[in-house]
């Protein structure tokens, strides 16, 4: 009896041991990688919305009095209208990005304080660029991913008004119109965050030359409101990445 217990716990110890062995044979199987946390890629892909601020200067548009219709020089020089001011607005643009380099399609409309005067022998003039908009293309090249330099270009649409009185013969002159013209220009913008950008920006306006004809449509001048303006401007921007990026293996 005695040897047969002995016999089958020798058995069991040896069925455990070769168990023992076996799992101990078995490869170890490695741990799960951790997700790798990488940072948002940033874009400058994307609408926007802002607001700016600016100072806008006209000089050496000259005050000349012709006769109406016949447009012969009473007096080729009345002065020059040398104004300036300062103007503020709201803009909204998309921006497409490929590489290093930024497309875009940015408007804009500004509420304006550009006033000058000139005073004559004949005639005293004022005049004022009330508001002013411009619709333009951008072209932009990232100096860094967060840091851009741009050209931009396009339409221009002032509102300007124009006045003179003088001395007899000279009746009042009083003109408030519309117009049409291009705009170009360049800057800067940086990127502070996924959402939010600052710029500061150049523009020069020309809304080319009108004749503008007195009240008794006996004299007329030639108008010319070009104007340059630099302005400083904070964008928002939507749709960019708002946190970090979880790679999952």
């Amino acid at each position: 009896m005695f040897l047969r217990k002995l016999l089958l716990a020798g058995v069991a110890g040896s069925s455990l041991f070769a168990a023992g062995a076996m799992a101990a044979d078995l490869p170890v199987r490695a741990p799960a990688p951790a997700p790798v946390i990488m940072a948002p890629v940033f874009t400058w892909t994307g609408f926007y919305v802002g607001a700016n601020v600016g100072y806008g200067m006209v000089q050496g548009d000259r005050v000349g009095i012709r006769t109406f219709p016949a447009n012969v020089f009473v007096n080729p020089v009345q002065g020059s209208v040398d104004g300036n001011g300062v103007f503020g607005g709201i803009q909204a643009g998309y921006n497409i990005q490929y590489g290093s380099i930024v497309f875009g399609l940015e408007a804009d409309a500004q509420l304006s304080g550009i006033r000058g005067t000139a005073t004559g022998n004949l005639v005293n003039t004022r005049a004022s660029i009330d508001w002013f908009g411009t619709l333009r293309g951008r072209l932009g090249y990232l100096i860094t991913p967060n840091l851009m330099i741009y050209g931009t270009a396009g339409g221009a649409m002032t509102d300007v008004n124009y006045r003179w009185t003088g001395v007899a013969p000279f009746a009042p002159l009083r003109a408030s119109n519309e117009r049409f013209g291009w705009t170009a220009g360049g800057g800067l913008e940086y990127a502070v965050n996924n959402n939010w950008s600052v710029k500061g920006e150049y523009l020069y306006v020309s809304t080319g030359k009108n004749r503008l004809v007195n009240v008794a449509q006996t004299h007329s001048t030639l108008e010319t409101q070009s104007f340059w303006a630099v302005r400083l401007g904070v964008n928002y921007r939507f749709g960019g990445p708002s946190g970090p990026v979880v790679a999952k293996y």
